[in-house]
C-alpha cells in the first residue's frame, strides 16, 4: 500500500448532545446516540495519526454553535489535533452568521465557513430568501461556503462560482451522497471542473453494515469519475463520523474511501488524505507526527 504524508486531516466531522439543544432529525436514524462529544472523538481516533479536522455544525441553532465551538477546542487538547468549525445555516429562517460574531471573536475562535443544508430546497435554491447576502457576506469575510445539496442542485454551483470568484465553495459528499452517479450528475462534475474555486469532500458514501458489494462499486464510480476530473488537489477524505458509524469503524471508512477513490501514487494519497484540507481551511503546518497513514 503506498504510504501518505505524515498525518490525516477529516474534513467532515460532527459532535453532539442533545441533552444541551435539539437536533430534531436524529430521531429519525435510531442507530446513532444521542451524544458524540470530545472523548468519544478522541477514543475513535486512537491509534490513527489524525493531525487535523473539519468539525461541521449537525443543526442551526445558536445553542448548539456555542456548545460545538467550546467542545472543538475540548476535542483539539484530548486528541493533540487541530480542528476547526464550519457552522451551519438555516436559509427558511433567514440565519446569517451575524449573531455569532459576538460569540467568535469573544472566544477567539472564528468559524471557517458556514454550511447550507439543502435537501429539502427547491432545485433553484439560490433564490431562497437570505442566500444571496450569505454568499457575499462569506466571500467578504473569507470564509468557506459549503453545501449539502442533491445532484439536481448542482447546476447553480457553477454560476455562484463565477460570480464569486474569491469564494471557496466546497460540495460535502461529493454532490450526491447515497444516491447513484447518474450521467446527469456526472455531466455537472465535469462542468465544475473548470471552476477551480470549487472543492468537494469524498464523503458519505458508504452508510449500511455490512456495506454490499453494490454500495462499493458506486462509491468507486462516483469517486473515480471526479478524481479523474477535478484531481487530487480539489478532493479531500471526510469520514462524515459519527454518521459513518452505520456502516463500519473509522478505519473501514478510510480504507473504503482510499479504495472508492482508486488513488495510486503517494501525491494522490497525500492530497487526499492532508494536503487539500490543509490548503482549503488554511490550516497550520503539520508538527513531528511521525506516523503514516495509506490507502489500498
Amino acid at each position: 500500500m503506498p504510504e501518505s504524508s505524515a498525518g490525516l486531516v477529516d474534513a467532515h466531522i460532527h459532535l453532539w448532545d442533545t441533552g444541551v439543544f435539539d437536533l430534531p432529525w436524529l430521531a429519525a436514524v435510531p442507530q446513532l446516540a444521542t451524544r458524540y462529544t470530545a472523548a468519544e472523538l478522541a477514543q475513535e481516533w486512537a491509534g490513527v495519526p489524525v493531525r487535523g479536522a473539519v468539525a461541521v455544525q449537525a443543526g442551526d441553532s445558536a445553542a448548539e454553535a456555542t456548545w460545538l465551538l467550546s467542545s472543538v477546542a475540548d476535542a483539539s487538547t484530548l486528541a493533540q489535533a487541530q480542528i476547526e468549525v464550519v457552522l451551519q445555516y438555516a436559509p427558511s429562517r433567514n440565519r446569517l452568521p451575524g449573531p455569532w460574531e459576538p460569540l467568535v471573536f469573544s472566544e477567539g475562535r472564528y468559524p471557517k465557513g458556514v454550511r447550507l443544508p439543502l435537501y429539502e430546497h427547491p432545485a433553484d435554491w439560490w433564490a431562497l430568501r437570505g442566500v444571496e447576502e450569505l454568499v457575499g457576506y462569506l466571500e467578504d469575510h473569507g470564509l468557506i461556503l459549503e453545501l449539502l445539496l442533491r445532484p439536481d442542485q448542482l447546476r447553480s454551483v457553477g454560476e455562484i462560482a463565477t460570480k464569486h470568484p474569491r469564494l471557496t465553495i466546497v460540495l460535502c459528499h461529493l454532490g450526491l451522497g447515497e444516491g447513484d452517479p447518474t450521467q446527469e450528475w456526472r455531466a455537472d462534475v465535469a462542468r465544475l471542473a473548470t471552476r477551480k474555486n470549487v472543492a468537494a469532500k469524498v464523503s458519505g458514501l458508504i452508510t449500511s453494515r455490512p456495506p454490499e458489494p453494490e454500495d462499493h462499486r458506486r462509491a468507486r464510480r462516483a469517486a473515480g469519475w471526479a478524481l479523474e476530473r477535478w484531481g487530487p488537489e480539489r478532493l479531500m477524505f471526510g469520514s462524515d463520523w459519527p454518521v459513518s458509524t452505520r456502516a463500519g469503524r473509522y478505519t473501514d471508512v478510510l480504507e473504503w474511501t482510499m479504495r472508492a477513490v482508486g488513488a495510486a501514487s503517494p501525491g494522490e494519497i497525500q492530497s487526499l488524505s492532508e494536503s487539500t484540507a490543509v490548503s482549503v481551511y488554511n490550516l497550520a503546518a503539520p508538527g513531528s507526527h511521525q506516523q503514516t497513514i495509506s490507502g489500498k
